[in-house]
């Protein structure tokens, strides 16, 4: 089975999620949402279908697209998550982008990339909590420097997301993208 996915990635505050929602919405019969699962607990004011919440013992019971540990709580995608008849959408890291790509008999990967100027990204982070972590954010802010620097060769389309007209363009166009995929024959 080959499963055709959009990988939307980018640093923190880019507005993946505002994207990547808007995007399910309004392309539901198109596209199917990659919810993923973490052993970490609920935190308040958390959506429950931010993630799948589960057990460390339910994690060593699943297949595993992709996962990974961060500070002592697993998180990936299962394969029991993904689609056949659809095109999946989620958000990844670069090392989970890069695990996908190595296994290109099992997908038809477009990548999208979300730039946002550093400025409107510190500023989005700061106003998206009542109480927020400023040593957190900027953590976040100094690694997504890093790691994203020799982004070029990761994507397939990149997006400048620092206003509303941007994100509904944005979505309009992975919506688009979508349709195109759903195009593909499956047998390669």
């Amino acid at each position: 089975m080959i499963y055709k996915v959009i990988a939307i990635i980018g640093p923190s505050a880019a507005g993946k999620d505002s994207i990547l929602d808007g995007v399910a919405s309004r392309a539901s019969e198109t596209v199917h949402k990659i919810i993923r699962t973490t052993t970490r607990p609920k935190r308040d004011n958390e959506s429950l279908d931010a993630y799948h919440f589960i057990s460390d013992a339910d994690w060593s019971k699943k297949g595993w697209l992709i996962s990974n540990e961060f500070r002592g709580w697993h998180y990936g995608v299962s394969m029991d998550d993904l689609s056949q008849d659809k095109v999946n959408i989620g958000i990844f890291t670069l090392s989970e982008l890069k695990t996908m790509r190595d296994l290109p008999q099992v997908f038809i990967l477009k990548v999208i990339y979300i730039s946002v100027d550093g400025k409107i990204r510190l500023l989005r982070a700061l106003e998206r909590e009542d109480k927020p972590d400023t040593h957190e954010i900027c953590r976040r802010f100094l690694a997504d420097e890093e790691d994203f620097q020799e982004i070029g060769k990761f994507y397939d389309y990149i997006y400048k997301n620092e206003d509303v007209l941007d994100l509904d363009r944005i979505e309009g166009d992975i919506i688009k993208i979508a349709q195109d995929m759903m195009q593909i024959n499956q047998n390669p």
